[in-house]
């Protein structure tokens, strides 16, 4: 027989205190009261009206927090294919793990810092650049208050 890793007391301060979101949770719950089970298995006979693409992204950000683990894999009951078998711990939901920004984004950033340089770079050169609206900068390449 296998021993869980379950703890009533971490699940009730889970549900009682919103710590994780509606989605996550209800795997969660799945977990805790018919585990351990593959992906497969608690989509099909507990959410078989979702998409299975948004059940299955919540394995990985509820083990990401610790509240479930893989425990082994097995063919799942319901493909046949050999699968990860999960499983919730006794433990309480740990902070999100903050997701990298992916390259575009970094990309879409910097060229929109590039572009806001260049506006300022412009209006310096055509004498028309006053920083926080106190001073302005010559032709010559000072500053100062009025011409």
């Amino acid at each position: 027989m296998t021993v869980r890793m379950t703890s009533i007391e971490a699940y009730n301060d889970i549900r009682d205190n919103g710590l994780l979101g509606k989605l996550q949770f209800e795997v969660y719950e799945v977990l805790y009261n018919h585990g351990p089970l593959t992906q497969g298995e608690l989509w099909s006979r507990f959410f078989p009206n979702a998409q299975r693409h948004s059940i299955a992204p919540r394995f990985a950000e509820l083990k990401d927090r610790g509240v479930v683990v893989e425990v082994g894999e097995r063919p799942c009951q319901i493909t046949g294919v050999n699968s990860i078998v999960w499983d919730v711990t006794d433990h309480l939901p740990t902070a999100p793990v903050e997701k990298q920004r992916g390259a575009r984004k970094i990309l879409t950033e910097l060229l929109e810092r590039v572009s806001s340089l260049e506006k300022t770079i412009k209006m310096m050169q055509e004498g028309r650049y006053e920083p926080n609206g106190q001073a302005t900068l010559f032709g010559n390449g000072t500053y100062g208050k009025g011409h």
